[in-house]
């Protein structure tokens, strides 16, 4: 249903074309075609003034090539992207950081998640305060891991008590913490 309102609603063909390949699954095509439509509005703007209605569109391309970029495991990418300067976000570089190993960043990004972190995502941050104790070499608190883990572990479990019974979407996230218990192993 999304996709189908999508479809009609947009300004550039290019974001119907986007989505309909994502919806398939083809994530590079359709991450190109995002690309292609970014690259079109640019355009747009340096001829004349844009419509804030287009507003919902751009936003639209931005959280899906990022979607796209985490599907094709493209983390190079979309940590220099989180890093830019007017693209700052904690939150997709704390991701990106402990994939290509940038312990700093991961650190730093850490304690801004900190600060902003909703109490439903406080699993998620006590899971990347493990990643980062186990590996960062400077960090090393092999016994203090096992408390995160633990941690992470039980506030996932109570963030999934409080979803509904029959599950969707909603609960990928949290079925995804059996990642933190391989951690824990």
């Amino acid at each position: 249903m999304w996709a189908g309102l999508w479809q009609k609603r947009c300004k550039f063909p290019e974001t119907a074309t986007a989505i309909a390949y994502e919806q398939h699954g083809f994530f590079e095509q359709a991450q190109e075609s995002y690309e292609k439509a970014m690259e079109k509005a640019r355009k747009d703007h340096e001829r004349s003034n844009v419509s804030p209605a287009i507003f919902p569109e751009y936003q639209l391309w931005e959280d899906h090539w990022i979607r796209c970029s985490k599907e094709l495991n493209q983390w190079e990418p979309l940590t220099e992207y989180g890093q830019s300067k007017g693209h700052s976000n904690p939150y997709l570089m704390l991701e990106c950081a402990w994939r290509v190993s940038n312990w700093a960043a991961m650190k730093e990004a850490l304690v801004q998640v900190e600060l902003s972190c909703p109490k439903e995502m406080a699993w998620k941050v006590n899971m990347h305060r493990g990643y980062l104790a186990i590996c960062h070499p400077e960090e090393q608190q092999l016994n203090f891991i096992e408390r995160l883990v633990e941690m992470a572990s039980s506030l996932a479990i109570r963030e999934w008590r409080r979803l509904p019974h029959i599950v969707s979407h909603v609960h990928t996230p949290l079925l995804q913490v059996s990642r933190g218990e391989k951690t824990h192993e």
